[in-house]
């Protein structure tokens, strides 16, 4: 329940969720997505998906398809966030983040794809999930 917590706590108008095995690619800081949203003059959008990339446990870096389901590489609107009730469910242990985004987007949420890779999405092989069998493959 720490991303829910998170989301509690944040006090900004937009919010990320970040793994701690995850990186910003090159020179990529947070500000640099953030200045992608702000970009948006239409200011229409409710979540930001940009282009994440994999890095696999041999450390080759594959682009993944704007389309994932899960959440990282996403910027969200809070206020979208928090007027349709979108929280995270305390009973689904694994794959929460599939979930959440299922609720995002079937309550309608407007989706701009920034074609933009700054998020590495690393593979902990020693993560909860991966060390229960669930090992998911990219490659």
């Amino acid at each position: 329940m720490s991303r829910q917590t998170g989301l509690d706590e944040s006090t900004g108008d937009f919010v990320l969720f970040f793994d701690c095995d995850d990186l910003l690619s090159g020179n990529t800081s947070l500000k640099d997505m953030i200045s992608e949203v702000e970009a948006d003059t239409t200011n229409s959008h409710d979540v930001y998906q940009f282009f994440p990339v994999y890095q696999t446990p041999n450390g080759q870096f594959l682009k993944l398809p704007e389309t994932n389901i899960w959440l990282y590489a996403k910027i969200y609107r809070k206020s979208f966030l928090a007027s349709h009730d979108i929280r995270f469910t305390p009973d689904i242990l694994y794959s929460e983040d599939v979930y959440f985004n299922m609720i995002t987007y079937n309550s309608g949420a407007s989706v701009a794809v920034v074609d933009k890779t700054p998020y590495i999405q690393a593979q902990n092989t020693k993560s909860i999930t991966r060390s229960n069998g669930q090992a998911y493959n990219y490659t």
